[in-house]
């Protein structure tokens, strides 16, 4: 049985991993012949993957909250309290920056051009969550934070989510949530065929991403009706499906059609089978290497990381433009992996501030405005 109650530090090592390897596919350049280089290449090609981790792991919490409150007192009060204080005063923060900051670099001629300042007259759509309907439809980088689609998704199945939790017992939460793993996938496949072969409409949209939601789902109510059978088998069968996904991964591009069908899948059961792994061995390997302090740091701050990146990776390109020491030689490793360090340092650093000096006081009002009850595990 797991019996954890409180913070579990794996799954900001979850986190700190997810986030990652979202930077390191948003920041790596290169193109030499490095076997190293290409190695690195490799790896941040499918660091796209890491949202998949938060949209397995952000299921497994929400509904786990969900559960332990139902039938409470001020269920909709206090969940929809809580997910807005930590979602929207960032978010929103860091939307109204790039406006402002896109109005000055326009009004004082700066030299800084990245598609997240380029695109600010569209800034009404981040701020009504519908950046991945654009992106589906409309293409990428159409809006100043295109990263924010995988927001919009969570934020999509947090308006109907609840209610479904609220109405459902256990086993018919259970069955709708099947039901949702085995309907992403003809979801996807309709919306690849319907803007043809365009891979961004199956991996944008909240009814073709709705299986990871609902594999992390699945995993919170097994460990809530002890179904320790079936808790062993997925700890079990963990790394096989590690290996299945990585190697998926990298042979299959988000445009093949198996991939959109069944892909996507087999990385939310992977992830879903690690986690709970990682959750029955606590003192394992795998235990202690997601509680690394680094690591767990990293998925701490990984809500501002996710959101300020891509401005720290605007600002030190400008800068590195500015110097002098003229564009990115691509072919140059060194000089790769320099970016690479600087602008994950610059995020980190910025993360930082904005977790201590401004995410934190505003978290710290969940327990004055929507108390509740210590819960299995704690959302960041």
């Amino acid at each position: 049985m797991i019996h954890r109650r409180g913070y579990i530090p794996e799954f900001d090592g979850f986190r700190g991993v997810a986030i990652l390897l979202v930077m390191a596919f948003h920041i790596w350049r290169y193109s030499g012949g490095s076997l190293a280089g290409h190695a690195i290449t490799s790896v941040a090609g499918i660091g796209w993957a890491g949202v998949d981790v938060f949209f397995v792991l952000s299921g497994f919490l929400i509904t786990g909250i969900l559960l332990d409150s139902k039938g409470r007192e001020r269920y909709w009060r206090n969940f929809f309290i809580r997910r807005s204080l930590r979602i929207f005063p960032l978010y929103y923060a860091v939307m109204t920056a790039l406006v402002v900051g896109a109005f000055i670099i326009d009004r004082f001629d700066i030299a800084i051009s990245d598609p997240a300042l380029a695109t600010v007259d569209k800034a009404w759509i981040n701020y009504l969550y519908l950046t991945n309907f654009v992106k589906a439809f409309w293409g990428a980088n159409v809006v100043p934070l295109d990263i924010a689609w995988s927001l919009a998704v969570e934020e999509q199945f947090y308006i109907l989510y609840p209610f479904i939790v609220r109405w459902a017992s256990r086993r018919t939460l259970m069955t709708w949530l099947m039901i949702a793993v085995v309907s992403a996938p003809v979801f996807r496949y309709l919306s690849f065929i319907q803007t043809d072969g365009y891979y961004a409409a199956p991996y944008v949209l909240p009814y073709c991403r709705m299986d990871a939601l609902a594999i992390g789902g699945l995993a919170a109510i097994l460990v809530r009706n002890d179904r320790d059978l079936m808790i062993r088998i997925a700890s079990r069968w963990a790394w096989p499906l590690v290996i299945v996904a990585l190697t998926t991964l990298g042979f299959c591009d988000r445009g093949d059609l198996p991939f959109v069908i069944g892909g996507y899948s087999i990385v939310a059961i992977a992830s879903g089978a690690l986690m709970l792994r990682a959750l029955s061995t606590q003192g394992g390997l795998l235990s202690r290497a997601f509680s690394a302090r680094w690591l767990v740091y990293i998925g701490k701050i990984s809500y501002g990381l996710y959101l300020l990146h891509i401005i720290a990776r605007a600002g030190v390109d400008a800068l590195i433009g500015q110097t002098g020491l003229g564009p990115l030689d691509q072919t140059n490793m060194f000089e790769s992996l320099a970016r690479l360090f600087v602008i994950i340092a610059v995020a980190v650093l910025m993360a930082s501030v904005s977790y201590f000096s401004f995410e934190r006081p505003i978290l710290r009002l969940k327990t004055r405005w929507a108390p509740t009850r210590e819960l299995i595990a704690k959302t960041p």
